[in-house]
């Protein structure tokens, strides 16, 4: 069977001052914004602006850690969509039941989810 190149990627220098250049949160802020998403299922339209703002506030520890695991010969704009997918996941189960911090939460989500997706493309 034919062995396939992975091919790296550097992540386009216009990404990274975008993600850079978003103001960060406050605890207090942080706080806020967690307590208006609430315990529901479905969040209304002041709920979805706050899980917004979380997540953007986050998008600079997924490419972080994307550009940590990119040694591991995947894409790193692959490793960055599955974060992605991550830190969308990490927002709702945080509000569904606030434990800690969630910054360190969705960190750790983040991080767990793409060295599961590394670990998979090696098999």
């Amino acid at each position: 069977m034919p062995t396939v190149k992975r091919q790296r990627y550097r992540l386009d220098a216009g990404l990274k001052r975008e993600v850079a250049g978003v103001e960060p949160l406050s605890k207090d802020e942080e706080a806020r914004l967690l307590q208006k998403l609430g315990r529901s299922k479905v969040w209304n339209e002041e709920q979805e602006k706050a899980a917004k703002r979380l997540i953007e506030i986050q998008l600079w520890s997924v490419v972080r850690v994307a550009e940590r695991h990119s040694s591991s010969g995947i894409p790193t704009l692959d490793l960055i969509e599955q974060g992605n997918l991550s830190l969308l996941k990490a927002v709702r189960s945080f509000a569904q039941a606030p434990n800690g911090d969630f910054a360190e939460y969705a960190t750790a989500s983040i991080e767990g989810a793409i060295q599961k997706f590394v670990a998979n493309q090696d098999k």
